[in-house]
């Protein structure tokens, strides 16, 4: 007798990890495997290598990518502490900053479409 698995049919699990940001709540969107090993990469690689702005796109990239409800200019607002605080947040199992609460209340924010690539995603303003 055969076994089957139907991946397509398991539900995805929810992450439970939201930033607010500017008043509206952006939930995280599952990673893939490969898109988790990779973000684990470079935050090893930041802290080793030097090309500032080149880690510092990439950051941008990959927290784009998790939360794609966050506009590109709002990221690019922030200052490095928060900034780092956000990458850390979706790097970590238990960020340390990271609070449980209830959501009631406030706003969430629209779905977007994100593309793959990351460097058109500032044609948004506003």
């Amino acid at each position: 007798m055969t076994k089957f698995l139907d991946l397509d049919a398991l539900p995805t699990r929810k992450l439970g990890k939201t930033i607010k940001l500017k008043g509206v709540r952006h939930d995280m969107v599952p990673m893939g495997v490969g898109q988790f090993l990779e973000t684990q990469k470079i935050a090893e690689q930041i802290a080793v290598t030097g090309d500032f702005a080149d880690q510092f796109e990439t950051v941008v990239a990959q927290i784009l990518s998790v939360f794609p409800t966050i506009p590109r200019a709002d990221l690019l607002e922030l200052d490095l502490d928060k900034l780092n605080a956000v990458f850390e947040f979706l790097t970590m199992a238990d960020a340390p900053k990271a609070e449980d609460v209830a959501a009631a209340g406030e706003p969430a924010a629209p779905a977007r479409t994100a593309s793959k690539s990351s460097t058109s995603a500032s044609s948004s303003a506003g």
